[in-house]
């Protein structure tokens, strides 16, 4: 059964879609249109726009065939750096640039202690996942960095959090489909030994990868200063399991290969979302919420864990 789901690629990108159809039905109809009330579905959208952004950035990485366990925690750190330079500067655009090279530093840390330590990248990034969010703690106490509320209003009316996404899942795509770059990640995705094969370095498509998930992670950074108004312990203290949720939910391969599209991400983000605000809205503990992501995260995993062997193909 799940051989015949994995090798059904239609199914594998229409379920997702269904998936968030019928989501939405039954929540609208068990609470009674609240679920679709305009200041829910505004606020569902902001989130997608947030974590939508650092799952698209982290297909790149996944679909490479590594498997990132800190994207979250990068994002969450690169927010306090976001923070501190709005106290020393009070400049938005200073802030979302510390946010976007401190992401892609944080990122990249990996593809170097990784070379460094001569250890696999899903170690390293074990190891990051509860690293970051100590460094986080660490450097914010019980301290709560908060931006005005006029400062964030102008920049959520603009629309930069649209502005912000839209723009990085065109580059995205443009990257995927329009470089070489995106050819050899779903080379490496599909088979490590096949992409040695071909003459291309390896190293400097993984450098690639976690770089553009680093600058992800980075403006997903900014996006959250701007929505919640400050940064505090808490921030994306769950975005390592929605992260990754999110890509395999989106009906991606765990382990990328030729299968892999930029728009995985997002699809799974808005499946989650809709999953999370129609849970909380029934009264379901946050805590419960957690591990019913956890048995769904077993069970697209299973679906998708056989790892292609073969030379990409292009369909």
């Amino acid at each position: 059964m799940l051989v015949k789901i994995r090798e059904n690629k239609s199914f594998m990108q229409m379920f997702p879609v269904i998936l968030l159809l019928v989501l939405s039905s039954i929540f609208a109809i068990l609470t009674k249109g609240q679920f679709s009330s305009k200041g829910n579905i505004s606020s569902m959208i902001n989130q997608c726009l947030i974590l939508g952004t650092i799952s698209t950035g982290a297909v790149f990485i996944f679909g490479s065939g590594n498997v990132n366990l800190a994207m979250g925690g990068t994002a969450a750190l690169s927010a306090v750096v976001g923070g501190y330079v709005y106290l020393w500067t009070e400049n938005m655009l200073l802030v979302g640039l510390a946010c976007v090279v401190a992401g892609a530093i944080f990122s990249y840390a990996a593809v170097i202690l990784s070379k460094l330590t001569k250890m696999n990248i899903l170690t390293i990034t074990t190891v990051m996942m509860m690293l970051y969010p100590a460094i986080q703690s660490w450097l914010l106490g019980a301290k709560t960095i908060t931006i005005p509320y006029m400062v964030c209003s102008k920049l959520k009316d603009a629309q930069v959090l649209l502005i912000l996404f839209v723009t990085f899942l065109l580059f995205c795509i443009f990257v995927f489909y329009g470089t070489p770059l995106g050819r050899k990640i779903r080379f490496l995705g599909d088979s490590s030994k096949v992409a040695e094969l071909t003459g291309f370095n390896k190293n400097s498509v993984f450098t690639a990868a976690f770089l553009i998930g680093g600058v992800a992670c980075g403006l997903g950074a900014f996006s959250t200063i701007i929505r919640t108004g400050n940064v505090s312990v808490t921030t994306m203290s769950s975005g390592n399991l929605n992260v990754i949720l999110s890509i395999v939910i989106g009906g991606m391969p765990i382990f990328g290969g030729y299968k892999t599209q930029p728009y995985a991400g997002i699809l799974g983000v808005a499946v989650l979302t809709v999953l999370d605000s129609g849970l909380l809205m029934l009264g379901v503990d946050s805590s419960v919420l957690q591990a019913f992501k956890g048995i769904i995260f077993m069970l697209f995993v299973m679906a998708s864990w056989e790892r292609p062997q073969g030379i990409a193909i292009k369909e």
